[in-house]
């Protein structure tokens, strides 16, 4: 009934593998015999049918683009000749600019700078983007709408661009913009691509709207183009034409992202931040307001620059002491705070709390030090330091603003990096590093004394002291303190210039290993705990405790161990304790003793019966927390009336050409992998709660080997649902697999669970298993509970708040066609009068990730519901 994911060999047929005769000239066997009759040559091989056969596929590949995107085509074809004509020089009346389209009435000139630049390099990207991006964006919008959003929005972009030229020219703070002009086919192009976003999945439309607004907005402060200015308004045009050509609701709703995708967000934009300003400075920056920002990473010495501007020195100019401060080292040190940015970002990438506290740091040292350039005059803006109120507010927007907003993402998204590095190896990078500051400041200092002859005057001690701990600071982050000392000669440059930037390269390379070592709490005993799932009996759930976040007991001996959640002070115990039934009691006891001994509440979530009992016995009160659905593999089927809920969509499916690919998440094509993930990503932003945790898998949980998938899929290979499978063992032997991860697309066909489930009941029963289980949908029970017990109503409220959010009760409906035998699970705990406490560490293990903002969504629908 499945399919694996080793493909199966392909047939071939006799006549495939038949051989071709071939004329061969015969060889004699005896030199006496005479010579053998000659043969006609064998015709040359010729290579041109195969070439010509090339060609004419290529050929065909062309016509179909043209007639797929002819416009994207012409469009290239009209930059090069535009290019051509122009010579690259906008004076020739084809650019726009205040002057040129409003005083001297060139009014074709909106449409026509859309397809002119001014550099070469202009030339090769926007052809190159026209063959790509627009290409793309065409088969998307089709030709007439692309037509009318490059051509139409572009010149409605830059229209707006002159007039608003036109305006800002008359402002003294903003000169530099005055006479500038405006010319580039990008203009249209992000209106077009912007707008064929609306129509892509959850996951590729956030991703694309967010690269072009980030790298949109980047451009613009850090370019003094006016072209990078009109492309902000070729967004909006952008955004407005795909809410109202794809929806309004669909782009503007709140979607939801899951962990990983707001991890890769969140480090993409502190990425582009801080490549940034390191991007302008290697270009030699511009004249936007963060290029004015970008001098507070100059490899000059500005303390330096400053005095020997007003000081007439003996051995002291500025060309002098430019050249001097101005080299490799003081340009790698100068960069230090944006290289660390980048390496926060990719500790975000993962997860890394590391990450988060660097990133963090950072971006409020940079604001800090923006701030206090400002106040000190230190950065200069266009050439008299920051005297005009607008210039001023750009600049502070940009060198202050960015860093702030990395700041506010970061703690928004705070429990979004909570991957802990152990204590032993961060203490032990720590002493390194320290190490490593003394050794090199010390020999700094060595060098200072020894070669003291070649600086410019003599210090004393604690000058000395201050301008050693000074070097390992980027001059972005240093402020006027007087008049520093600096070599002039000699081998005291080579200290001077470098001591500092060996200093940040051991920190990134130490971060870097940091990321690395990186583990979540209880992650080195989870291989042990692993062992003993396998070799005893932690029920239906047990694979539950191998996830990230969990902590592990062992029992003394290592022959049992239970897993759990650490939540405000409450042990949530997972599933029923990985151990043998008869050292069952014992277990118990034995965690119990643990937490109460280290502080912690211990509670146990999701037990069976079993458990529950042995538990009562110990003074444990307990309640139903939900009901798990079991199939027994050895006598459940769909045949006869009680199970056509099943068959019909089954053989339904079946006969639309649905198969079921029964595989681990290594093993997909890298094609279903993005599928996946994009369907997983559709799905998260389709609640209005984010991706909940606890005892429900996500995307992450599907990555384990261990772990099976079953993916739908259609006549032409699509993805169109999927659910994922924990394996269930019993001492040493496999014996089924307990549902986790039930996901479809939305436009999928009807009945594509049902078919999935009885495929893998299927599949299961024939590989030898005897249980499959639908597990148990939290907070969902078929049997009313107790109207007196305070925690009932709480988490009864709880749930009726989440079901219109997560459908709790319609799942275990759902589960209810496939006739399965239902087992209580139960949440026993010691204290009643710590039921509070317990509900809300509960309540924050399901929604780890939730903010205030859909704490108050929740709020409202209990709210709604009283009402």
């Amino acid at each position: 009934m499945g399919e694996g994911c080793d493909p199966a060999p392909i047939p071939v047929s006799d006549a495939t593998v038949r051989p071709q005769k071939r004329h061969s000239i015969p060889v004699s066997s005896s030199q006496e015999a005479g010579p053998a009759p000659a043969s006609p040559p064998s015709p040359p091989v010729r290579a041109r049918p195969r070439h010509d056969a090339r060609l004419g596929a290529v050929a065909a590949r062309a016509l179909r683009l043209a007639a797929s995107a002819p416009f994207s085509l012409l469009f290239a074809a009209a930059i090069v000749v535009a290019a051509i004509l122009t010579g690259l020089e906008p004076e020739n009346g084809w650019a726009a600019s205040a002057d040129a389209t409003l005083s001297r009435m060139q009014w074709w000139t909106p449409l026509s700078s859309l397809v002119g630049s001014a550099s070469l390099l202009g030339v090769v990207v926007a052809v190159l983007l026209s063959l790509s991006a627009l290409v793309w964006a065409e088969r998307a919008l089709g030709t007439l709408r692309t037509v009318g959003a490059v051509l139409i929005g572009g010149a409605l972009a830059v229209t707006t661009g002159v007039f608003a030229e036109a305006g800002i020219a008359r402002w003294p703070g903003l000169s530099p913009a005055e006479g500038e002009w405006i010319a580039s086919p990008t203009v249209g192009m992000v209106v077009a691509v912007t707008a064929a976003s609306g129509g892509l999945g959850t996951l590729w439309r956030r991703r694309v709207v967010v690269l072009i607004a980030v790298m949109v907005a980047l451009f613009a402060l850090y370019s003094s183009d006016p072209a990078s200015w009109v492309r902000l308004v070729s967004f909006g045009l952008g955004l407005a034409l795909s809410w109202r050509w794809y929806g309004v609701a669909k782009p503007l709703v709140r979607v939801n992202s899951s962990l990983e995708e707001h991890r890769r967000l969140v480090s993409g934009f502190v990425a582009l931040v801080g490549l940034g300003p390191l991007a302008g400075l290697l270009s030699g920056g511009g004249r936007g307001p963060i290029a004015h920002a970008a001098e507070l990473f100059a490899d000059v010495d500005r303390r330096l620059v400053a005095r020997c501007a007003v000081q007439d020195l003996r051995i002291c100019d500025n060309e002098t002491v430019a050249v001097i401060t101005h080299g490799a080292g003081p340009a790698l040190l100068a960069a230090v705070p944006l290289a660390l940015l980048v390496v926060a970002a990719v500790g975000l990438r993962s997860g890394r709390r590391a990450g988060w506290f660097m990133g963090l740091g950072t971006s409020a040292l940079l604001a800090a030090a923006a701030i206090v350039a400002a106040s000190t005059g230190s950065v200069v803006v266009g050439g008299a330091g920051v005297d005009h109120v607008l210039e001023a507010v750009l600049w502070g927007a940009s060198a202050i603003g960015l860093p702030i907003a990395v700041v506010l993402v970061l703690l928004s998204g705070r429990r979004s990096f909570a991957v802990r590095a152990p204590r032993r190896e961060a203490v032990r990078l720590a002493v390194d590093l320290a190490v490593v500051l003394v050794v090199l400041a010390g020999g700094y200092l060595l060098a200072e004394f020894l070669l003291r002859a070649d600086w410019n005057e003599r210090m004393s001690g604690s000058e000395v002291l201050d301008e050693a701990l000074g070097r390992f600071l980027p001059q972005s982050l240093l402020y006027d303190t007087g008049a520093p000392a600096f070599p002039h000669r000699g081998a005291a440059l080579v200290p001077w210039g470098w001591v500092d930037v060996i200093f940040w390269i051991v920190v990134i390379c130490g971060v870097l290993w940091l990321y690395r070592r990186v583990a979540v709490a209880g992650a080195h005993d989870r291989g042990a705990y692993v062992k003993l799932l396998r070799d005893r009996d932690a029920g239906s759930l047990g694979w539950i405790g191998t996830w990230e976040g969990v902590s592990y007991w062992f029992a003394p001996g290592g022959a049992a161990a239970v897993a759990y959640r650490l939540v405000s002070g409450v042990a949530l115990a997972i599933s029923d304790p990985a151990c043998s039934a008869e050292d069952r009691q014992s277990t118990l006891s034995g965690f119990i003793h643990y937490a109460n001994e280290h502080g912690m509440t211990p509670v146990f979530y999701s037990v069976h019966e079993d458990t529950a009992a042995a538990l009562r016995e110990l003074g444990f009160s307990d309640m139903t927390v939900a009901e798990e659905a079991v199939l027994d593999l050895e006598t459940w089927s769909m045949a006869g009336k009680a199970g056509e809920k099943v068959r019909q969509p089954y053989t339904r499916a079946q006969r639309e050409g649905l198969r079921m690919k029964w595989c681990t998440f290594s093993e997909l094509t890298p094609r279903e992998n993005l599928a996946l993930r994009a369907l997983s990503e559709e799905w998260v932003a389709a609640k209005a709660l984010p991706e909940m945790g606890f005892t429900l898998g996500g995307l992450k949980e599907m990555q384990d080997d261990d772990v099976r998938l079953a993916l739908a899929l259609d006549a032409q290979d699509r993805i169109v649902g999927v659910t994922s499978w924990l394996p269930t063992y019993r001492e040493g032997e496999l014996r089924g697999y307990t549902l986790d991860v039930m996901r479809r697309v939305p436009d999928g066909p009807n009945g594509v669970m049902e078919f999935l489930i009885a495929s893998v009941a299927l599949r299961v029963r024939e590989d030898g298993g005897t249980e499959l289980s639908l597990s148990g949908a939290p907070l969902a029970t078929s049997e009313p509970q107790e109207q007196g017990s305070v925690m009932n109503a709480v988490l009864g409220r709880v749930s009726g708040a989440l079901e219109p959010l997560y459908g709790f009760h319609s799942l275990l409906r759902f589960k209810k066609k496939f006739r399965p035998v239902h087992r209580r699970m139960a949440m026993s705990y010691a204290d009643p009068l710590q039921l509070p406490s317990i509900g809300l560490a509960v309540a924050r293990a399901y929604l780890p990730q939730a903010t205030r903002r859909e704490a108050l969504a929740m709020a409202r629908r209990l709210v709604e519901r009283a009402e």
